[in-house]
């Protein structure tokens, strides 16, 4: 991310001819770099894009986002004296290298892409609990540790459709993807010592999961030509088939499979700087999340955008 932002930095340098001679020319690139500051962690948001032909039909893009965040002091099972701390790292890629713009016109253009979605996901949790409860019969205190590892990977291919309509002073533009299905490997693990016997128990698997999809809405209003005040909403669903590690009846370990719906929606506003001379527009903005229980998070945004033709 920071070598494609100093490259478009330096090639502003470079006279038309220049650019010419070294076989590109800087408008056929586009590129956003957002790094976003959560409640819990950190968020990156990086796009980079390049038009394949002056005729501006066809592109290729890849996005990366990562996501990690870490938490303190959750109870586990509800178990008033116990304590845990988790810690969740996300890599994701977009991958795009065949786009192609079917209708283009000086104010609206609309396009298609296909390409290849990459998730990456390390989570685990520790924390002891103490419930004399859960023994039979009740006793005196017995602190266990609890100890989870998860790691998982999916990959599929992901179709994507980009429509966008601009103005002088207005932007709007509505994008969204669909990762039908994809391949999923997990391995998991969990300890609880010296609740269980064996104390820790292990499971790994692989199968289809999906659908995945991202929907995303952009609204902008350009004054005088130097700031821009934009507007984003975000909708993403993601459907995860996998295998979860229980306890039966009977006290032992098991593996249970579990399908798990995942929803997020998002809103963000920013302020763009527009600098004429470069096109490189910074910018700083609000978001919030918003879940299914109404209970949201919110963050703040720097970041850098260059805009399409």
């Amino acid at each position: 991310m920071v070598f494609s932002f100093i490259f478009i930095l330096n090639a502003n340098t470079l006279t038309a001819d220049e650019q010419n001679a070294a076989g590109f020319n800087l408008k056929n690139f586009f590129f956003t770099f957002t790094p976003k500051i959560l409640e819990d962690g950190t968020q990156n948001d990086f796009l980079f894009g390049l038009f394949y032909n002056e005729e501006e039909k066809f592109s290729g893009e890849f996005r990366f986002r990562t996501i990690k965040t870490s938490t303190s002091f959750d109870k586990i099972w509800e178990i008033s004296d116990s304590m845990s701390a988790t810690k969740n790292d996300t890599y994701e890629l977009f991958l795009l290298p065949f786009n192609f713009r079917f209708l283009k016109f000086d104010n609206f253009h609309v396009r298609a892409g296909f390409g290849a979605y990459f998730n990456y996901n390390k989570s685990g949790v520790q924390g002891y609990f103490n419930d004399s409860s859960l023994y039979t019969p009740a006793g005196s205190d017995r602190y266990n540790a609890y100890i989870y590892d998860f790691t998982g990977y999916a990959i599929g291919a992901m179709l994507d459709l980009d429509i966008t309509i601009r103005w002088k002073f207005l932007y709007f533009s509505f994008s969204g993807g669909v990762v039908p299905v994809s391949y999923f490997h997990q391995e998991t693990s969990l300890k609880l010592s010296p609740f269980m016997t064996p104390p820790s128990f292990s499971v790994t698997g692989t199968n289809a999961s999906g659908p995945y999809y991202y929907l995303k809405f952009n609204a902008g209003i350009n004054f005088f030509d130097y700031v821009t005040l934009f507007f984003s909403l975000f909708n993403e669903y993601s459907r995860l088939i996998y295998k979860s590690i229980s306890i039966d009846d009977k006290g032992a370990w098991a593996a249970v499979e579990i399908m798990e719906d995942y929803k997020t929606f998002a809103l963000e506003v920013s302020l763009l700087i527009n600098l004429n001379a470069s096109g490189l527009m910074p910018l700083i903005g609000y978001g919030r999340t918003f879940n299914d229980d109404n209970s949201g998070e919110n963050y703040f945004m720097l970041g850098v955008k260059k805009f399409g033709n």
